[in-house]
């Protein structure tokens, strides 16, 4: 069903604001009515390479912000069911809680989108990062079936809306990647750097 679903529903996906007749935020001017890149000029339509973008400090930054807060949410999600199981859960329950986190996730993906759009990046990144952190502290209090419920929908609701941010925080930084093969020589000069 998810492959089946995917490929449609991946055409309605757009990588450039022009593509749909609007402009990047903070620019000025009149909306392209069709996206053709013969339409602009090469300074118009590039931004950093991954070999300039990786020598900037606010590259760093962003990775490491993003870096730490996926690691907290791996290593919970990672160990949650044993942590749960030590605790005397039983495993429906358990799986109750982890199909929770992630629905809530799934859906934050598309409302953090939607907050992103309206506030700057890097608020909407620091309250989903802060909900993040207080879902942290319900899961250390917690003592009840309800509390664990509870960590579930705030961390699904901190991850997921912060994790949208992660791809938007490069390109308003350093311009839009050049598909699959930019970015993936981007996050391999990345493992490179830190091996």
């Amino acid at each position: 069903f998810i492959t089946a679903v995917s490929f449609p529903l991946s055409r309605l996906v757009r990588n450039r604001p022009e593509e749909l007749g609007l402009l990047p935020d903070g620019q000025q001017g009149q909306p392209v009515r069709n996206f053709n890149e013969s339409n602009f000029s090469a300074d118009e339509l590039e931004g950093y390479t991954w070999q300039e973008a990786i020598k900037q400090r606010s590259f760093w930054f962003i990775s490491l912000g993003h870096g730490c807060s996926s690691i907290v949410s791996t290593a919970v999600m990672v160990h949650l069911g044993l942590m749960l199981d030590d605790r005397g859960y039983s495993l429906q329950t358990i799986s109750a809680v982890v199909a929770t986190y992630t629905g809530t996730n799934a859906a934050f993906l598309v409302i953090g989108g939607y907050i992103g759009d309206r506030i700057p990046i890097r608020f909407a990144a620091f309250g989903f990062s802060s909900i993040q952190a207080v879902a942290l502290l319900i899961l250390l209090v917690s003592n009840s079936v309800s509390m664990v419920f509870l960590f579930s929908v705030v961390l699904g609701v901190g991850f997921g809306g912060r994790n949208i941010f992660w791809q938007e925080s490069f390109c308003s930084h350093f311009g839009y990647f050049n598909g699959p093969n930019e970015y993936f020589a981007l996050l391999c000069a990345i493992v490179r750097w830190v091996c």
